[in-house]
């Protein structure tokens, strides 16, 4: 991490892909706990594949929160839900849920059919540096994102575990101005670059409108 005064001088984008460097561990600890899942799948025939497929995904969510729970202790990404892989960065104040891939347009996941899910996902564009109000962490001045909500999305290929971090704009419409590969090494992640992405490259609304089965999956939440 760069150090808060660092990171004040940087864009919305610069912030959270420096930040999103702390969550390089999730890639092995999200491939150990589908692993896991599957081979339980294997050996448990009380459920048919398909029953299988259906709850790996909040399994795997589970697993996943147990396991940073005990082994990320110190990550300045911390659990804020005491179920499922919620996670808020201490220093910035960005939220963050982690989600299987929309099964329709392999994008951003489509809130639950709340208030609170949907005005979470709905967000202005990417801000530049001098736009984002400061805020105190551990003494310093450090940038407020607390208003950031993220999903870092998941799905199983080539046998290998493949997450990207999106900011949605309007997660119904499926539209995202930020998309950040999450590699598990943190050296290499904050060494990528990224651009934002127009708001018009992205909306994928006319798959997203079908997908009422995927959003009653409970979302992980």
């Amino acid at each position: 991490m760069k150090n808060c005064s660092q990171l004040l001088k940087m864009s919305e984008l610069g912030i959270l892909q420096d930040r999103t460097a702390d969550l390089s561990p999730l890639v092995s600890i999200m491939e150990y706990c589908y692993a896991h899942e599957v081979d339980k799948a294997n050996r448990d025939k009380d459920y048919t594949p398909e029953q299988h497929k259906m709850r790996r995904a909040v399994n795997v969510n589970m697993l996943v929160h147990n396991l940073w729970d005990r082994a990320q202790s110190r990550n300045h990404w911390k659990l804020v839900d005491s179920r499922f892989t919620h996670l808020r960065d201490e220093v910035t104040g960005a939220y963050l849920q982690l989600h299987p891939t929309n099964p329709l347009t392999g994008k951003v996941a489509k809130p639950a059919n709340t208030r609170r899910s949907i005005g979470r996902y709905t967000q202005e564009g990417c801000r530049r540096a001098g736009e984002i109000l400061p805020w105190f962490y551990q003494d310093e001045l450090a940038p407020n994102l607390s208003d950031v909500s993220l999903q870092a999305l998941w799905h199983w290929e080539n046998k290998q575990m493949v997450i990207t971090i999106y900011k949605p704009l309007d997660a119904q419409k499926g539209s995202f101005c930020i998309e950040l590969p999450l590699i598990g090494d943190r050296i290499q992640q904050q060494a990528m670059k990224f651009e934002t992405i127009s708001k018009d490259e992205n909306v994928l609304e006319d798959l997203v409108q079908q997908d009422d089965e995927y959003t009653d999956n409970k979302n992980l939440r």
